[in-house]
């Protein structure tokens, strides 16, 4: 923990450590469902939760309709956020893991082959999704990543604030 000084105030802020990255990595191995924010092209917001998985890159992969709305969003605007947390956690005591990165629909069969072998491992097969089928496979490459940290003056809550996470000490963590 390290102290800070602002505006002649002191207070107490907690900076990236290795707890960070731990909880993170729970987070990322044990939730099945992250919540994707996709904006249209004319920059209308959208968020929808999918059910997700990473590869060995921490690449992110979902399924999804091609017709839904985020899926519509990320064929015109590949920017997204995304956040994963723990929803059964009592309020105050809850933890996400944030990412932005840029998202694009895979269409090229071989992709898609591999996807499905590596990473979905389902028994979807390439012509389930892709061509004239209605699902397709989405891939998102993570640019960044963060978690909220709550900082106290005084010995009361005053606000929370991003703490960066490196992603190549994320995708370490989930390899483990």
């Amino acid at each position: 923990m390290s102290t800070f000084v602002d505006q002649n105030e002191e207070y107490t802020k907690v900076i990236m450590s290795e707890q960070h990255i731990q909880r993170a990595n729970e987070i990322l191995s044990t939730i099945r469902y992250a919540t994707l924010a996709t904006a249209s092209q004319d920059n209308k917001p959208w968020n929808n939760p999918v059910a997700h998985t990473f590869d060995q890159d921490m690449n992110l992969y979902w399924v999804s309709d091609r017709q839904n709305r985020h899926s519509c969003n990320v064929r015109a605007n590949e920017s997204i956020a995304i956040v994963i947390y723990d929803s059964t956690v009592p309020a105050g005591s809850e933890w996400g893991v944030y990412f932005e990165a840029t998202a694009s629909e895979l269409n090229d069969p071989d992709v898609i082959e591999q996807a499905i072998s590596q990473v979905l491992r389902s028994a979807e097969s390439v012509a389930d999704l892709s061509n004239e089928a209605n699902r397709r496979i989405y891939k998102a490459v993570l640019t960044s990543a963060w978690m909220n940290e709550a900082e106290y003056r005084d010995g009361k809550f005053y606000r929370d604030y991003r703490v960066e996470l490196p992603l190549e000490e994320l995708r370490t963590a989930l390899r483990r």
